[in-house]
């Protein structure tokens, strides 16, 4: 009950629409149904061939109804998918709110696969919620009432049966549904989630199946869960099919009690005979608005279920704090004290106690597994530290927005993301503003503009998904180059120099070391030989700082940072 009052809330300004499309649905089916039932009433007095004087009302009628149930047929569709693809925008904006702030801390617990299937399958059931479920029911309620009072304008015992078989219909009906189809919604969902996990594994590592001819393994599984998901989709259909079934019993048992009750009061003269098939031809069909409840009922669990599982990302959320606080900053000093972080049981970091100085470049060296890779995600807010004490410019890390640490902070970190955009596109998500000549310059920067110069489309060039058609050089090239654009005071460089041939290595080195005087920048790499115009080193193991000074201190020291130097230069 709860999720279905959540769902209800969330729906914000567009309750008023959906309660309008119901109104509108209503008046349709009332429109069909007086269409019905006016023709009916017509056919039966001509038959007494009385003047047209006193048809004339009826024949209005059925030219009024039978235009207005075309006219607002068509605006309930219009209006309902309208509402349909709003509501659509606002989950699917709500669930990437939902999911952002979770970014990386929290998406150790989640896979890719499962958040695929919270953005698309599952946020489409829930606006089945409101165009399949909260509609249709809005509208079978409207129905009852009017149609209640109406046949109880005849007599009370027209209400009486059309209030028994309806309410079998809309009530009873639907929670047998319920009860049946809850079971098989679960499965449905639960396959649906298996479905897609092993749909990206297929496509994600098939050349790997290929290359150890495992591909006819995973196939027999993917067919083995299709086939169980086919199977419980058959059942729900025979659920449905059963439900359509039974609805067109209820209806035609009501229209042989209402003919059975009506022929008596037209035999003992109490009811006049034109209205013997008015009455019996509008029980049948004001059961219209009944066929769509219990198949609205049937949908109900998947659509909980779905709501359920993207509402847990809000819950693992609740933990993560969000402050609007936004703090102008000039210092961009960096001072960390007595810093420990650990992820579960696992520490990473140490006792690290270190500054870093604004207009400087300091790098982080030591091996894979260190912590310097964890520290730039910590200086990010990716990951909370509880431990210690960062200041950016004198006031505490904790104190920052998120949006306030992304405006100052710009990060390159190891695995790049790219899109299936053009190369312009894809250097501009730092900055989307910037002009074509901002996205040069920083492409220059980068030593990738002669390349993207020599391509047949230049800057806009489609580069694949994944920067497929970029090699794992020019992809890190790219993502320097949005770095060099986004161009904030606090710059950090995770392995820049991966997948760099030396020359580019040594290129776009000199065009960081250039921008120093500027910036804060923090250079974090395993490769130790070409940092000897660094303002500063910081040596880690372990997670502990080790050793620290410039690069001619370091190899004075004879310490751990000159071992890895001498290993270095041994394998050049």
């Amino acid at each position: 009950m709860k999720i279905i009052l959540k769902l209800l809330y969330i729906s914000g300004k567009y309750r008023f629409w959906i309660i309008l499309a119901a109104l509108i649905g209503f008046i349709t089916i009332g429109s069909s149904i007086g269409l019905i039932m006016t023709s009916a009433y017509i056919i039966a007095k001509a038959a007494l061939h009385p003047s047209i004087f006193e048809l004339q009302v009826a024949i209005v009628g059925v030219r009024f109804f039978g235009i207005s149930r075309g006219v607002f047929r068509y605006l309930e569709r219009v209006i309902s998918h309208n509402i349909t693809f709003h509501l659509l925008e606002k989950f699917r904006i709500w669930f990437f709110k939902l999911l952002a702030p979770l970014y990386p801390s929290k998406f150790k617990n989640l896979r890719s696969s499962d958040i695929l299937n919270k953005s698309i399958a599952q946020i489409e059931n829930l606006e089945i919620f409101y165009v399949k479920i909260v509609g249709p029911i809005l509208i079978s309620v409207f129905v009852f009432l009017t149609f209640f009072f109406f046949f109880g304008m005849f007599s009370f015992y027209y209400s009486f049966i059309i209030s028994l078989f309806y309410l079998l219909g809309v009530i009873i009906l639907p929670i047998a549904t319920y009860q049946l189809s809850k079971k098989y919604n679960a499965e449905i969902l639960k396959y649906q989630e298996k479905l897609t996990h092993q749909s990206i594994d297929l496509v994600a590592g098939i050349s790997e199946l290929i290359v150890f001819g495992a591909e006819e393994k995973f196939l027999k599984r993917f067919n083995k869960t299709n086939h169980h998901y086919i199977l419980l989709q058959r059942k729900h259909a025979i659920i449905t099919a059963l439900n359509d079934s039974i609805v067109l019993l209820l209806m035609n048992l009501a229209v042989i009690s209402v003919l059975y009750f009506a022929i008596t009061e037209v035999t003992n003269g109490m009811l006049e005979g034109v209205f013997l098939s008015v009455l019996t031809l509008g029980t049948m069909s004001i059961f219209e608005a009944v066929f769509p409840i219990p198949q609205a009922f049937s949908e109900l669990k998947k659509t909980t279920q779905s709501a359920k599982g993207i509402l847990e990302l809000d819950k693992i959320g609740k933990s993560s704090k969000t402050l609007n606080q936004k703090i102008n900053i000039n210092d961009f000093s960096i001072n960390i004290n007595s810093l420990n972080f650990s992820y579960t049981n696992t520490e990473i970091i140490r006792d690290f106690s270190v500054s870093f100085s604004q207009n400087s470049f300091t790098a982080i060296v030591g091996k894979s597994g260190s912590g310097k890779s964890t520290l730039a995600n910590i200086l990010l807010k990716f990951w909370e530290h509880r431990k210690g004490k960062i200041f950016i410019g004198g006031r505490d890390l904790h104190s920052f927005s998120q949006e306030e640490i992304v405006k100052h902070i710009s990060v390159l970190s190891q695995q790049t993301q790219l899109f299936n955009l053009s190369l312009q596109e894809n250097i501009k998500f730092s900055k989307p503003n910037a002009t074509l000549d901002e996205v040069i310059s920083a492409a220059r920067k980068a030593n990738i503009h002669n390349f993207i110069n020599s391509l047949p489309n230049k800057y806009d060039e489609l580069i694949g998904e994944q920067g497929l058609k970029l090699s794992g050089g020019e992809r890190k090239r790219i993502a320097l180059a949005r770095i060099f654009l986004k161009n904030t005071p606090i710059m950090i460089f995770d392995e820049a120099a991966s997948d760099l041939d030396s020359i580019n290595e040594e290129i776009i080195l000199q065009n960081i070391l250039s921008m120093k005087d500027r910036k804060t920048i923090i250079y974090i790499t395993h490769k130790v030989t070409n940092l000897k115009n660094a303002d500063n080193i910081l040596v880690m193991k372990n997670g502990k700082l080790i050793e620290e000074g410039t690069f001619n201190h370091l190899m004075d020291t004879n310490g751990y940072f000159k071992k890895m130097y001498n290993i270095q230069t041994n394998l050049l």
